[in-house]
């Protein structure tokens, strides 16, 4: 079978955080693992994208059997294609293929006319939920492929710091999937707990927006950025960490806001942290609060 994959969210047009892809590159790299096991995968890019491949590797992902194009002047010629999955979070990709799958991380744009794909797939049950509002559709919920083991097993869990990690790139989008930075430095500034650290790691999309959240740190030495380290040194810095603060979506009412499943607080339990997240969005599943489970104590 033959599967053509339509994505953004790999390759030279995408912004890469410090230590760790967006959520939705990781999501891509480990779907195009996946499908590639047992399928004839293509990836599909807009025009002028070369994609990232090679930086998978960081993340335990062998994408070396996937080959790539770009759209070119037309997409006619992914109609020979079996199957055509788009998993691009705002691009539009005709169903051509002989069938059609949508793959959604939220579905941004109400507007759109998927009455021609022929299954539906949200990355969670807070995602599937809007899918069904927006578009009147069913959707089947299916969890992320993520490098879970991977992450378990470069996790070094001794001599923990008292230190909350927050993780997430530079950007104040009006009504977007922001990090809320701001709010996590004035609550941290509120707690009396000098031996801890705060300590922000991801991009600088925003330049603005991030010398705002520098100047409302101030000159508090607990709080520190890092925007340029690799996987493993981001790895180390996470797992010695006593817990992660995630705060999406706490500034607006919006459901696009919040967030969509919650890779940085998977990539935090496999490697031994605690999550504080802010209760909304997918969140709520993801960490068994809708169920009435509490998370256990950190032992460490």
């Amino acid at each position: 079978m033959k599967i053509a994959v339509f994505t953004h969210h790999i390759g030279s047009s995408g912004l890469r955080p410090s230590g760790q892809y967006g959520g939705g590159e990781l999501l891509t790299f480990g779907w195009l693992k996946a499908l590639s096991e047992y399928y004839e995968v293509m990836a599909v890019v807009q025009n002028g994208v070369y994609p990232g491949f090679d930086n998978a590797i960081e993340y335990g992902i062998d994408l070396s059997k996937i080959d790539w194009r770009p759209i070119g002047d037309s997409a006619d010629w992914i109609r020979k294609y079996d199957v055509l999955i788009n998993i691009s979070h705002s691009s539009f990709m005709p169903p051509i293929a002989k069938r059609n799958i949508m793959l959604v991380m939220f579905p941004q744009y109400p507007q759109w006319d998927i009455s021609g794909y022929d299954t539906v797939i949200g990355i969670s049950d807070f995602t599937s939920k809007w899918i069904k509002n927006y578009w009147g559709r069913e959707a089947t919920t299916i969890y992320p492929p993520l490098p879970v083991q991977d992450i378990i097993s470069k996790a070094q869990l001794d001599d923990k710091m008292n230190n909350i990690m927050a993780i997430g790139r530079f950007f104040n989008v009006p009504h977007g999937n922001n990090k809320s930075h701001t709010n996590l430095i004035s609550a941290f500034q509120g707690m009396y707990r000098p031996d801890a650290s705060l300590t922000f790691v991801g991009s600088v999309q925003d330049r603005n927006y991030y010398n705002e959240v520098r100047q409302a740190a101030g000159n508090d030495k607990r709080i520190r950025f890092y925007h340029d380290l690799n996987r493993e040194a981001y790895l180390a810095l996470l797992s010695k960490s006593r817990f992660l603060w995630h705060a999406a979506g706490f500034e607006t009412l919006k459901p696009a806001s919040k967030e969509h499943f919650g890779i940085i607080a998977v990539e935090a339990l496999a490697a031994g942290v605690q999550p504080f997240v802010f209760n909304d969005g997918a969140l709520l599943r993801l960490m068994g609060l809708n169920r009435g489970i509490q998370p256990q104590n950190c032992r460490n």
